[in-house]
């Protein structure tokens, strides 16, 4: 009996709240595109839901940095007891803000006693730097290590502990962000309730109840406002490459659009196709081929070169999706996607170093060797295709040599104009389905148990 005293006198209680959310994503575009394409959802990772991914995300550093991020950790404040120490989260009746001039002053502990409202007196050691002084409230002071400004919230809380302790009856310490994750990181956890519903428990422990509940509360925030940015990263990067490629075809449609108008207005030519129908025909029945190869030619570019920069394949998805007809390069892209996922799923039970991994990451070494091939072939294909319509639309052309001269050089610039033209227009179209497919994504991530504490958090008197 006396031990069990004992333990709990001077042992902090530890808190642990849990959370559960359902995992889940809408996406409203189609309500507006009505597209018949549903593989441009999938592409971008927004047509099906991948649990073994979410659970992953929500178990890395990444988020818990987001999450401490939007907590009030940067300084920890605390008031010291007889026998415990208790950590003013959210209720420190103090402020101190700081410009850090040295790392070293990260965890030293700035013990403080309150002389008066404007007033305070302040010591700490960090490594060779002694402060040992009486300080104005209010006002900035600079040392080797920092620059500290200590500000007063609640003066009553300040005296109603000073009158507990009379010696150092407060203190606080800088924390470093990256040892913080660390910290934080072992303190939390992730499991799955029931995976057919998709739903997902979040816990964490710590010796402050409100900062248990504050971290959990805010990683289910913070989740759904990176599933939400992480959903859009599909359409943000064929968006990009859309832009990039309408940028490189504006100049070229810009500089034949010109010289066709000069060419118009020089010769007042309005109709110079009337005597080459059937010649002309065909050249647009080329030239819509050769548009198309076109496009399929930057997006092997494109391919090309995320590939070899070895960029994550749901991120190369969405450029194969809607116009791309390549089936072996679709096919590999998409093999080495379910084995991404594969190995993510083996991740909750296996490290990097079982078998069973290695073999998978081998195989995803060798999948993607086999992809660069058949992108090279497949760019290699592509040309040949555009130098075999070239050939022919310039077969076509040497018909033009029985028309007049000013006719045959009007049609030859109507030519150029239209290949970029249709060229344009298809991208513009592309990047209006791809933004609107942005900006319709919804999360649909829903907290069924949210963590809420009933009784009254105060400032706690320690003994």
């Amino acid at each position: 009996m006396t031990c069990s005293l004992l333990y709990l006198r001077y042992t902090h209680p530890v808190y642990q709240s849990e959370a559960v959310i359902k995992i889940g994503l809408v996406n409203n575009a189609n309500a507006v595109l009505n597209m018949q394409n549903p593989q441009i959802y999938d592409a971008m990772g927004i047509g099906g839901n991948s649990l073994a991914g979410d659970i992953e995300l929500m178990r890395s550093k990444l988020m818990v940095g987001r999450v401490l991020a939007q907590m009030p950790l940067d300084v920890t404040y605390y008031a010291q007891g007889n026998v415990l120490d208790y950590e003013l989260y959210k209720q420190t009746p103090f402020e101190v803000q700081f410009e850090l001039n040295d790392s070293n002053f990260y965890g030293v502990p700035v013990y403080l006693n309150f002389l008066s409202e404007q007033r305070v007196h302040m010591h700490f050691s960090s490594g060779a730097e002694q402060i040992d002084g009486i300080f104005n409230i209010g006002q900035w002071y600079t040392f080797k290590s920092a620059r500290i400004n200590v500000r007063i919230l609640d003066y009553n809380l300040i005296e109603i502990q000073q009158r507990k302790i009379k010696q150092d009856p407060f203190y606080f310490y800088v924390n470093n962000p990256v040892n913080l994750i660390d910290r934080y990181y072992n303190e939390f956890g992730i499991t799955v309730t029931n995976q057919f519903a998709q739903t997902v428990k979040i816990s964490f422990k710590d010796y402050n109840s409100a900062k248990t509940a504050d971290f959990v509360n805010t990683m289910a925030a913070e989740y759904d406002e990176y599933d939400k940015e992480s959903k859009s990263a599909g359409a943000n990067n064929s968006l990009q490459f859309i832009n990039e490629t309408i940028t490189a075809i504006d100049s070229e449609l810009k500089d034949s659009e010109a010289k066709l108008e000069i060419f118009k207005r020089a010769n007042k030519i309005t109709d110079p196709v009337q005597n080459a129908k059937d010649v002309l025909e065909h050249i647009n029945v080329l030239v819509d081929q050769r548009v198309e190869l076109q496009l399929g030619s930057a997006i092997l570019n494109r391919l090309d070169r995320d590939v070899r920069t070895n960029q994550k394949v749901d991120q190369l998805l969405p450029l194969l999706a809607g116009t791309f007809t390549d089936d072996l390069v679709k096919s590999l892209v998409e093999r080495i996607q379910a084995l991404e996922d594969k190995r993510a799923n083996m991740r909750f039970s296996a490290t990097m170093e079982n078998s069973a991994i290695k073999s998978i990451d081998l195989e995803i070494s060798r999948q993607r060797n086999m992809l660069m091939n058949a992108i090279d072939n497949a760019k290699k294909s592509h040309l040949e295709k555009l130098n075999s319509i070239d050939d022919r639309i310039n077969e076509f052309e040497g018909d033009f040599s029985r028309l007049p001269g000013k006719e045959a050089e009007m049609a030859r610039l109507e030519r150029f104009y239209q290949v970029n033209q249709k060229f344009y227009q298809l991208l513009l179209e592309k990047k209006i389905e791809f933004s609107i497919t942005r900006a319709g994504i919804v999360t649909n991530n829903i907290i069924l148990q949210k963590v809420e504490f009933l009784s009254l958090l105060f400032l706690r008197i320690v003994d």
